[in-house]
């Protein structure tokens, strides 16, 4: 709890953890092998102390964001806090991707028509990298 308090983040001890991780993986050999962690839901907010290795890929969550709104849209409280988070992330880590989801949860059955979603979502993550 101490970690996360002054990371504030749920994100530094979860980091912390991935990167020693990582950290053995590079000193076994395997120069090449990267570890992939999430950003989600409680670990969203980048740390403020403890930065990713050059071999960790954080995966940004998507799935607390509004689509009815623009992800650009600042007026969107939601989508400006995943703009916030990214930049937070964009900031300390090189390796960002994006973790979306690609159903609608109150009906699972029913068309979920996301492909203007995705578009979306890459030209957002373009634009602000």
């Amino acid at each position: 709890m101490a970690v996360d308090l002054a990371e504030g983040s749920h994100a530094g001890t979860m980091l912390r953890f991935v990167n020693s991780i990582a950290d053995a993986v590079k000193e076994a050999g395997f120069t090449d092998v990267k570890i992939d962690t999430f950003a989600y839901q409680y670990t969203r907010t980048a740390p403020k102390i403890t930065v990713p290795r050059e071999n960790v890929i954080v995966r940004l969550c998507t799935i607390e964001d509004c689509y009815a709104h623009s992800f650009a849209d600042e007026e969107c409280v939601l989508n400006s806090l995943l703009t916030k988070n990214f930049d937070s992330w964009a900031a300390i880590c090189d390796n960002i991707y994006a973790w979306d989801y690609t159903t609608d949860y109150c009906n699972y059955l029913g068309p979920f028509p996301d492909l203007e979603i995705f578009r979306k979502i890459c030209s957002f993550l373009q634009s602000i990298m």
